[in-house]
C-alpha cells in the first residue's frame, strides 16, 4: 500500500472520527440546554463517543493502513503506549467534560494535559524520529569527546616541550656559568 493510498484511508476514518466528536459536543450543548437531570445515559453516551473516537484514530487507522509492517518491536511498542496515553487523556477529558459544575473537573483537564504532553515522545519513537536524534546526540557526544582527548594529547605535548626547553635553557645557563667561571678563572690566573 502506498502513501497516497494510507492517507486517503486516514482521511476517511479521520473524519468518521471528528463527526462522533461532534456528535458528543452536539449532545453535551443538549443536555446543558434541554436537559434538567442528567441521567447515567448522559455519561455513557459522553465516554462512549470519546471511547469510538480513540477506536477509530488510534486502533482501526494502524489496523486499516496495516501501519506496524516494517517498524520494529520497539516501535510497536512505542505506538502502543502512545495510544494508551491518548485514551488516558481522552478519559480525562471525558472526566471534565461530566465535572464540568463541581471543582473536579479541573483533575480532569490536568489528566488530559499531562498525557497529551507524554504521548508526543511516543509518537516520535514509533515514527522512528527520535533514534535520528539519539544518533545526532551519539554523535556529538562522540566528536566532543574526540575533542577533548585532542586538546589533552596537545596540552600533553606542549608540556613536554616546555620540559625540554626548560632542561634546554637550564643546559645552556649552566654551560654559561661554567664558561664564565673558567673565564674568570683564567683571568686570574693571568694575574
Amino acid at each position: 500500500m502506498d502513501e497516497k493510498e494510507k492517507r486517503k484511508i486516514e482521511r476517511k476514518i479521520m473524519v468518521g472520527a471528528f463527526a462522533v466528536l461532534a456528535c458528543a459536543a452536539g449532545y453535551l450543548f443538549y443536555a446543558a440546554l434541554v436537559l434538567k437531570r442528567l441521567g447515567p445515559e448522559y455519561y455513557v453516551i459522553i465516554f462512549g463517543c470519546l471511547f469510538l473516537f480513540w477506536l477509530l484514530s488510534d486502533v482501526v487507522t494502524i489496523a486499516c493502513t496495516k501501519g506496524f509492517e516494517g517498524k520494529t518491536e520497539e516501535q510497536v511498542k512505542a505506538y502502543k503506549m502512545y495510544s494508551a496515553m491518548n485514551l488516558a487523556g481522552l478519559g480525562g477529558l471525558g472526566f471534565f467534560a461530566v465535572s464540568m459544575n463541581n471543582n473536579g473537573g479541573l483533575i480532569g483537564a490536568c489528566i488530559y494535559a499531562f498525557t497529551m504532553m507524554g504521548k508526543r515522545k511516543y509518537k516520535d519513537e514509533y515514527l522512528g524520529m527520535v533514534k535520528e536524534e539519539d544518533q545526532q546526540e551519539e554523535e556529538q557526544e562522540e566528536e566532543q569527546e574526540e575533542e577533548q582527548e585532542t586538546e589533552q594529547e596537545e596540552e600533553l605535548i606542549a608540556g613536554r616541550e616546555a620540559e625540554q626547553e626548560e632542561k634546554l635553557i637550564a643546559g645552556q645557563e649552566e654551560e654559561s656559568v661554567s664558561g664564565q667561571m673558567e673565564m674568570q678563572e683564567e683571568a686570574r690566573e693571568q694575574e
